[in-house]
């Protein structure tokens, strides 16, 4: 097994408008399986966005038993979630 890191950043353009919780989410997943490693970033101001980053990692564990672990293909996933209003 090996371990394998994601990040994704989003750049918004000088002046977007944000919310507190508008958020960056990586995740990934195996197969049609729910994620087995989450991470979310939120901008928590309202006023001047900034870039935003979020990462995981597929690190496999000791014994092999974790949803990560199993061999094959796994996807990244990147999504950006915001309130509405938000740019």
């Amino acid at each position: 097994m090996s371990t394998a890191d994601f990040s994704a950043t989003a750049v918004p353009q000088p002046g977007a408008a944000v919310d507190t919780f508008d958020a960056l989410g990586t995740s990934i997943v195996y197969a049609t399986d729910s994620p087995c490693v989450t991470d979310t970033a939120r901008f928590c101001q309202k006023a001047g966005a900034t870039p935003l980053t979020s990462a995981v990692a597929r690190i496999p564990s000791e014994d092999g038993n974790r949803s990560c672990d199993r061999a094959g293909r796994y996807w990244l996933v990147v999504e950006r979630r915001r309130k509405k209003g938000s740019d």
